[in-house]
């Protein structure tokens, strides 16, 4: 046995591992590099995270696989493109062709002057001398540290890459290229289209048996390890070789120190902090690596994990953790997806390697790292504030342009916030600052956050605008409640004693009730608020009057008595004598004054006690959203937006016919109702409302009618034609279903409900779940609507099948679609204008509060930069900004020097559809006087692109070249046979919502049964499947998340109308 004494640690960290006894694991990939080489594939690439023994794979590929056939030439990049040094390709092929050479023993290489004359020289010359000194053999390169070349996209890399393509070309099955790269291929798009479909492999952590191997088997025969220290090893460094050699070499140190041979897990706790000194300058190699917002992540995750630690009752995330300092983390979603994509955390979000997590807690704690945020488009957001600082009057638009840019510069934060408060929109001043006092709060820099609010509530206090101060002091609060408490309470008793001199005594108590909440102890105001109670104590008696009971002849008399009184104000005055206010001196008061006057106020309070306060109040009440006014006094459920029949829904459209038709139908004849029904069908054939309600009727008679509800918007505008479109597709739907007898001669009845506020969504769906006889819903239109009303048909277990609300953030297990989601649109109006138009920077249009428009916007910019394209003046232009103007938003996209855009995604929710059109119309004049005046190439046609919202035949007659997003086209051949049997129905071409539409009602009716309930229609849509023929074009099957299958279809408004892509030449 050798002696321990004399041991040398056999564990090797940081350098490249050539000896193959010292090499572990790893034997199915070289299986499938040997596997690979052997079918001829001329280029395989490896990849793998940093110190993750990259290097020791290329160099142990030679000893594992056979020489007899293949000759390696290992070549490190590195060398000659790293720390700056930029050699010239020719350059570098010397060198190559040197190392060739030293391997073969040919000392004929060309020289970088011979390669710089004639590229060709090294594959057509030198490779041809080499295979002659070959022979039968293969020449397989081992390009290490490929990725120094790979993204820098300039003319000499671009060149090197299409070399390389000639070389394999010119020497096939004979030449092969191993190029090895230290960053996740999601990095290395460019390197990826260049390589096409060549095969790659990741070099990824150890398996446990290899790990173990890597662990035991250097220190066979001097060190054991127990089986509780593998297993604390392994939980350090989750089978990551250089961690693992790492932790071994110093417990081999310790060994050797104690001169105990035996390791257990108690050992390896006890050398982590030396384990971390010693690997420091791996360990920051490993961190450096790292972008900005990757180092926040990465380091959020280390403290989430160990605040989780201290305490166990509470789950820690990184982003809850990143949001309670204050940071957005919608743009780190993707990094932290990224991250455990790439090995540094796992699938739960937390640390992957146990000693980098404590590492980075000693070294870089989130406190210290955060501030990195700030350099994401550092000089981007630099340039904008400067001219901000320059220029005043456009500040706080710079300002929030910059904000877009990087939301978690908080240097721009506290900049918006102040701009916000001079032009006094204090919910976003405030939104801001909040924001902004946590993230600062983190290193105790906070009590200078909320200065300029204090700066204005002063010159607000010297104005005496009292309310504004207050306003501010009360949100102020909100943030830090210790902040000036002595400056809002000094504040509030002023107001109140204000408000007492003017006798406002219900406001002045409740400023001094406000006091006493933040300091119960305060005196002045516990005296002031006793004295107002005293003097109101003085009113009781009247007061008791309201109790008594009172005859009230009618509402009439009771205004007119008012009326009466009110003109007679000495007769109210000397009706009662009440003690004189004690806070201020009564004055003769006129019945201008009546409400403010104590003597006044209680005669009144008498006489409308008397004559029936009650209905006094009923008549002055509001009635809450979902309700109306009966009689004008009493609130009642509003019908008045649904109807089965008994009330047109669109009351511009005049059809006599209709109206008796409806007469009869609410007096129960649903005979002469379907009948009159029919005529006024006959009279207006576009009409769906008609179509339903004749249909109603017959369902009414056939008795026992299967009902469904659709909801649609009916507002005078784009939407009015939106809900004429889903009408159509549900009327034809359930026309075809009781034209053929229904299910068992059992018919289908439709309940329409107007949908026209989104602040009444919710008690609209409300009443829906009410109506016991509804089996499912076909709706919302919009997103933001379908959002609103999804809770309620939740908590009901009511189906909902959406034919036109696209966000991928609808989910919910009773929500449903017969729309193509934004999924496929924004990843497919992406790659087309990528890959297609050839265009790489993009802006966005649209509205940052609708669920739709940030759906289809996220799934845009996540794909088009991930293809290598770059979004300008993110995440959007807000398309609701009441000082958005088109033609000035079009300028500044085209002729931006920084910001300027090749093309613009118009992404409008239904309520900003119109300055969508505004703009693709600026858009059109645009590039039309472009091509009657071009101005020598300088400025370029900018191409627009949109979402289905933008689909409809007023879009068509005022734009030319918009392309579109949409989920069904008529023209389409699956389309055309249902299109034109609707064209014959309605007397016109359909747009997608009709289609959608009806494939959404034939998915209900798929479902229905003799015993249909709620429940089990909701368990049985899941499975149902439509052919083509039953459906508007295309076959209908939901998958698990219960979104249709398909694909959205790109069309083009050419000549005033849309036509498809591919018929359109492009």
């Amino acid at each position: 046995m050798i002696n321990p004494q004399q041991q040398r640690n056999p564990y090797i960290i940081g350098s490249v591992i050539d000896k193959p006894d010292q090499f572990f694991g790893r034997q199915s990939l070289f299986e499938f590099i040997k596997d690979t080489l052997e079918q001829n594939t001329p280029l395989i690439l490896l990849y793998g995270q940093r110190r993750i023994g990259k290097s020791s794979v290329l160099k142990q590929i030679p000893q594992k696989i056979s020489e007899d056939q293949f000759v390696f030439i290992d070549f490190d990049l590195q060398v000659f493109v790293g720390d700056n040094r930029k050699h010239p390709i020719n350059q570098i092929l010397h060198y190559l062709a040197q190392r060739i050479g030293e391997e073969i023993g040919n000392s004929l290489t060309p020289t970088a002057e011979d390669i710089e004359d004639d590229p060709t020289i090294f594959h057509e010359d030198f490779l041809t001398q080499i295979y002659n000194i070959l022979g039968e053999k293969k020449l397989v390169l081992l390009l290490d540290e490929f990725d120094v070349l790979s993204e820098e996209n300039n003319e000499g890399n671009v060149e090197f890459f299409r070399l390389i393509n000639n070389w394999l070309s010119k020497w096939t099955e004979r030449l092969f290229i191993i190029p090895v790269v230290g960053r996740h291929l999601k990095e290395l798009p460019h390197l990826l289209s260049l390589l096409g479909g060549s095969p790659y492999k990741e070099i990824s952590f150890l398996d446990k048996d290899s790990a173990v191997m890597l662990i035991t088997r250097p220190a066979r025969g001097v060190v054991t390890y127990q089986p509780n220290a593998i297993e604390e090893i392994l939980s350090l460094s989750a089978g990551h070789p250089y961690f693992t050699q790492l932790i071994c070499h110093e417990l081999f140190n310790l060994a050797r120190e104690r001169q105990i041979w035996t390791i257990n897990a108690e050992d390896v706790k006890t050398i982590i902090d030396k384990a971390i000194e010693t690997g420091e300058p791996g360990l920051a190699w490993f961190w450096n690596g790292l972008y900005p917002q990757a180092k926040v992540v990465f380091s959020a995750a280390a403290e989430a994990q160990h605040r989780e630690e201290q305490d166990d009752q509470v789950s820690y995330s990184p982003k809850l953790l990143l949001r309670n300092y204050g940071i957005l983390t919608d743009s780190l979603t993707q990094v932290a997806k990224e991250m455990a994509d790439y090995g540094f955390l796992n699938e739960f979000k937390r640390v992957k390697i146990e000693l980098v997590r404590l590492w980075l807690l000693q070294k870089h704690q989130l406190k210290d790292e955060i501030s990195n945020l700030a350099e994401v488009n550092q000089q981007d957001v630099e340039n904008l504030c400067s001219v901000a600082q320059n220029q005043p009057q456009i500040a706080l638009q710079l300002y929030e342009e910059a904000l877009g840019i990087n939301p978690n510069n908080f240097q721009t934060v506290t900049s918006l916030a102040k701009e916000y408060l001079q032009v006094e929109k204090f919910d976003q001043a405030f939104e801001l600052y909040s924001r902004a006092y946590k993230f600062y709060s983190i290193n105790d820099q906070q009590e200078r956050v909320l200065q300029p609010v204090f700066d204005l509530v002063t010159e607000y206090s010297q104005a005496s605008n009292l309310d504004k101060a207050l306003e501010l002091y009360a949100q102020a609060r909100k943030i830090a409640p210790e902040e000036r408490k002595d400056g809002f309470i000094q504040t509030l008793e002023q107001y109140a004693h204000n408000l007492t001199i003017n006798e406002d005594f219900a406001r002045a108590r409740k400023q001094y009730e406000q006091v006493l909440q933040i300091d119960p102890n305060r005196q002045l105001s516990q005296d002031r608020l006793e004295e107002i109670r005293a003097f109101e104590s003085k009113l009781k008696g009247v007061e008791n009057l309201n109790s008594q009971p009172q005859i009230i002849a009618n509402q009439t008399t009771v205004l007119k008595g008012v009326e009466t009184l009110s003109s007679q104000p000495q007769i109210i005055a000397n009706q009662t004598t009440v003690k004189p206010n004690p806070f201020t001196t009564v004055k003769p008061n006129p019945f201008t004054q009546i409400m403010k006057r104590p003597v006044t106020f209680v005669a009144l309070a008498t006489v409308v006690s008397v004559f029936g306060f009650g209905i006094y109040q009923q008549l002055s009440r509001t009635c809450p959203p979902g309700e109306k006014k009966e009689l004008g006094v009493f609130c009642v459920v509003d019908n008045s937006k649904i109807s089965r029949g008994e009330r047109t829904l669109f009351p511009n459209n005049n059809n006599p016919s209709r109206d008796q038709g409806i007469a009869a139908f609410k007096n129960g004849n649903y005979q002469a109702a379907a009948k009159l029904f029919q005529q006024s069908i006959e009279a207006k054939q576009k009409d769906p409302e008609l179509v339903i309600y004749y249909n109603n009727a017959r369902a009414r008679q056939q008795g026992s009618p299967f009902t469904l509800a659709v909801v649609v918007p009916i507002v005078q505008g784009t939407q009015i034609n939106d809900a004429q479109e889903i009408l159509r597709g549900v009327a034809q739907a359930q026309n075809q279903f009781n034209d053929n007898q229904g299910l068992n001669n059992r018919f289908l009845e439709i309940v329409i409900a107007n949908d026209d506020n989104k602040e009444s969504t919710q008690q609209l769906a409300q009443q829906l779940v009410k109506d016991n006889s509804i089996l499912g819903v076909i709706g919302h239109n919009s997103s933001d609507a379908t959002q609103a009303a999804l809770p309620e048909y939740e908590k009901a277990g009511l189906a909902i099948i959406s034919p036109t609300a696209t966000s991928v953030f609808l989910k919910r297990s009773v929500f449903f679609r017969t729309v193509i989601s934004d999924a496929s649109a924004g990843k497919k109006l992406a790659e087309y204008t990528f890959n297609n138009l050839k265009l790489k920077r993009a802006v966005i249009f649209a509205n940052p509060n609708s669920p739709y428009s940030n759906s289809i916007r996220e799934v845009f910019t996540n794909r088009f930069e991930k293809l290598g394209g770059e979004v300008v003046r993110k995440p959007l232009i807000d398309l609701t900004d009441i000082n958005f103007d088109a033609r000035r938003e079009i300028s500044a996209t085209v002729y931006s020097r920084d910001k300027f855009a090749q093309a613009a995604m118009l992404f409008p929710d239904t309520q900003s559809t119109p300055t969508a059109i505004n703009i693709a119309k600026e858009i059109t004049r645009r590039n039309a006087r472009l091509k009657d005046n071009p101005q020598d190439g300088r400025v370029k046609e900018l191409k627009m692109l949109g979402g289905d919202s933008l689909y409809s035949d007023k879009t068509s007659k005022n734009v030319e070249g918009l392309i579109v997003a949409t989920p069904w086209f008529r023209e389409s051949s699956p389309a055309r046979p249902f299109a034109e049997r609707s064209e014959q129905e309605w007397g016109g071409g359909i747009s997608w919502r009709t289609a959608t539409s009806f494939d959404a009602t034939q998915a209900f009716i798929k479902a229905l049964s003799n015993n249909v309930t709620r429940t089990n229609l909701l368990e049985k849509l899941p499975s149902i499947k439509l052919d083509r023929n039953e459906t508007s074009g295309y076959q209908l099957k939901f998958t698990e998340e219960r979104e249709r299958e398909g694909q959205s279809i790109l069309v083009q408004v050419k000549d005033g109308k849309f036509v498809p892509i591919e018929l359109n030449g492009l």
